[in-house]
């Protein structure tokens, strides 16, 4: 099954389309591992990201499912020997939607992690989350379903305050929240003091507060470079990617620089130089080498 959506890179725009493949299933002697390792929280199944190929303007997604203990057990924890190698052979690395969005009014949102969080205090963009196999328009799986739901429990907002929504790059992290994340840029109809109050009225517990900084790339970069060890891997991504297309190559060279000195290569984007035409990328481990 195919969802066509639209991604924005530096080069142009294609069309992103998820097809669903067979998941690999770890050895038995990992299962039984995995089974036997502490775990609380709700099971509920992820999408992952297992390839990726090129043809022209069409990137597609090769994706398949794993459960989250699955994936918190080997990625999050030391409780499986070379736990981490093996979720990148087997391509448990889920796959998450993140945006960088901006208000009627002009303004970036920024959620602050809460402290029910592993990353309490720490600095995100909003809405995001995992993808799971119940994200669909109609029958097929789709990113923007991610957005749409997330713009609900992270702002109060109902998906029809969506003006627009596209894809603007690829990220891997291989931190603790290691995984390939969607970057967005979302731009909504309501203006930032409609959003902070439904924000308050109907937020998850994920963050503990929201702010807003003017879209524009001084006041961006003012923001983030003196936090960048308070934001997640993910949203430092995101912003490079979504960044990039808003605020122009110059933003982007700054963030990366202040990245580089600051935390060191920890972030891997594909942009459009690793979009090349025909090109296949089979396996997680191919991209993480990349």
């Amino acid at each position: 099954m195919f969802a066509p959506f639209e991604i924005w890179l530096r080069g142009g725009n294609y069309s992103i389309r998820l097809t669903e493949v067979e998941p690999l299933v770890p050895e038995l002697e990992v299962i039984n591992q995995i089974a036997k390792c502490p775990f609380k929280g709700i099971d509920n199944p992820l999408v992952t990201l297992n390839y990726i190929q090129f043809d022209k303007e069409i990137i597609t997604y090769g994706v398949g499912t794993t459960q989250f203990r699955t994936h918190y057990v080997l990625n999050k924890t030391d409780a499986v020997s070379n736990g981490r190698a093996i979720a990148l052979k087997l391509g448990v690395l889920p796959l998450t939607a993140l945006s960088l969005s901006v208000t009627s009014d002009g303004y970036v949102v920024f959620g602050e992690r809460s402290s029910r969080t592993v990353s309490s205090g720490s600095f995100t963009l909003l809405p995001g989350g995992y993808m799971h196999p119940s994200h669909r328009h109609g029958s097929e799986l789709s990113l923007e379903a991610v957005i749409e739901e997330e713009l609900g429990e992270e702002l109060g907002l109902p998906k029809e305050n969506i003006s627009s929504c596209c894809s603007t790059g690829l990220v891997f992290s291989n931190t603790i929240n290691r995984g390939f994340v969607s970057a967005h840029i979302t731009t909504v109809r309501a203006d930032s003091s409609l959003v902070k109050s439904n924000y308050e009225c109907c937020h998850d517990s994920e963050t503990s507060g929201i702010l807003f900084v003017k879209s524009n790339d001084t006041d961006i970069i003012d923001f983030v470079i003196p936090r960048l060890r308070t934001f997640s891997n993910h949203a430092l991504g995101v912003l490079l990617c979504s960044g990039r297309l808003l605020y122009g190559d110059d933003f982007y060279k700054r963030l990366i620089r202040g990245i580089q000195s600051e935390l060191g290569s920890v972030i891997i984007l594909f942009d459009d130089t690793f979009a090349t035409p025909g090109k296949t990328v089979k396996s997680t481990i191919e991209l993480y080498s990349h």
